[in-house]
């Protein structure tokens, strides 16, 4: 493939005190013409004046990691040529207008809907004319009409939520849409977004953004062992055997797993094991009883701070007793994945089709709950401050520990 003629990497674009687009990345092909779309109001055109140097400074403020424009970072000298709109009011005015951005034979060119206020026959053949052009070079377009695009575009770069929502080929983008925002966009024109500054936790789920992609696939222990978030997160199924446990538990180890979460059940002589690998393993519930809201918000903000430092955690299960898998599913949540997703995970390893009612209510509420604490608002009961929670640990981990605790 080609070399891309444009490439944009972590654009944050305001106007004025508008945040208009937020860490948004694209790359253009060298060659034909790509569809710029989205709703009114997404950025369309105020991208391009950034892009070609249009843009008043006063005005517009832009953060970029990367902009790099023919094999050069993009700057006075080095950036595409930009035709506007109402720069023409006759077809005659707007080709030559086109012609005077050819004289300097721009490898990109940008155009913010050239065809806007043209008859249909007249935007027939000012598209007729970029086809043309487009055979040698690139050129991004801003339109709103669909079927102007589905005939003459050969990509699509959608616009929507202050981000690059997708890009895709032009008959791919209009018969198979890879993205619930591209999905929305077909036929009707309009993506349900929400503020580009809006926290993903104040999303409904279909808005939100996922921190990552959650998928169960054995990894190891004779499938005993399985990825849930690949490379992080791990749940283990013990085989009821401790010198098969011990084998296990090395495989754990040369994964870098930091950090055991087991269930109360489970017999300190399996304990002994994890921490002889130098893992830590959190007990929740140690006593048998049910932990509480502060419980459960206490060892998934500890478990996250092993993720943070680049130490996978395992969640250690017996079977498919309820406890571990719940331990997990919170974690799941806590970590920023959508309730309803994980309830489904959930089932899946529990290996039943569905969680009960009052359980998936529970996920339901240690969401609202983490929601809520991203907010600053204490979700906290008046039950035990975190009393239930277990550490066993290596001594070499003491002074870690205290600070995760």
């Amino acid at each position: 493939m080609a070399d891309p003629i444009l490439i944009v990497e972590g654009l944050t674009l305001r106007a004025a005190d508008k945040l208009v687009l937020k860490d948004a990345s694209f790359s253009l092909p060298p060659i034909g013409i790509t569809a710029l779309m989205g709703p009114v109001g997404t950025g369309k055109s105020t991208l391009l004046k950034w892009l070609c140097g249009k843009a008043d400074p006063e005005i517009y403020k832009a953060e970029c990691a990367r902009a790099d424009y023919f094999r050069a970072p993009v700057s006075r000298q080095n950036r595409p040529s930009l035709y506007g709109q109402n720069q023409a009011h006759t077809l005659e005015q707007l080709m030559m207008m086109i012609s005077l951005q050819l004289a300097d034979n721009p490898p990109l060119m940008c155009v913010d809907e050239a065809t806007a206020e043209t008859t249909e026959a007249d935007a027939a053949r000012i598209m007729e004319r970029l086809s043309i052009l487009a055979q040698s070079r690139a050129i991004l377009m801003i339109t709103h009409n669909q079927e102007q695009a589905r005939l003459y575009s050969d990509y699509v770069m959608l616009l929507a939520g202050g981000r690059v929502a997708e890009f895709s080929p032009t008959a791919q983008f209009f018969e198979d849409p890879q993205t619930d925002a591209g999905r929305q966009f077909v036929g009707s024109g309009w993506v349900t977004t929400a503020g580009v500054d809006t926290p993903n936790h104040h999303l409904s789920n279909d808005l939100r953004t996922l921190p990552f992609e959650m998928a169960v696939s054995p990894v190891g222990a004779q499938g005993r062992l399985q990825a849930v978030v690949d490379g992080r997160v791990y749940l283990l199924t013990g085989s009821g055997d401790l010198e098969t446990l011990a084998g296990d538990v090395a495989d754990l180890a040369s994964r870098n797993i930091g950090c055991v979460i087991a269930p109360a059940q489970a017999d300190m002589a399996e304990v002994e094991i994890f921490a002889q690998n130098g893992m830590v393993t959190v007990l929740p519930g140690n006593d048998g009883s049910e932990s509480s809201l502060s419980d459960d918000m206490a060892r998934c903000k500890a478990v996250n701070d092993w993720l943070d430092g680049d130490r996978p955690v395992v969640f250690y299960s017996l079977g498919q007793e309820p406890e571990t898998i719940r331990a997990l599913a919170l974690q799941l949540i806590y970590l920023g994945m959508p309730a309803d997703k994980v309830a489904l995970l959930a089932a899946e390893l529990r290996g039943v089709e569905a969680l009960d009612m009052l359980e998936e209510q529970e996920l339901w509420d240690f969401e609202l709950a983490r929601d809520l604490e991203s907010d600053g608002v204490s979700a906290s009961s008046d039950e035990s401050e975190g009393q239930a929670i277990l550490w066993v640990y290596p001594d070499e981990f003491a002074p870690l520990m205290a600070v995760a605790q």
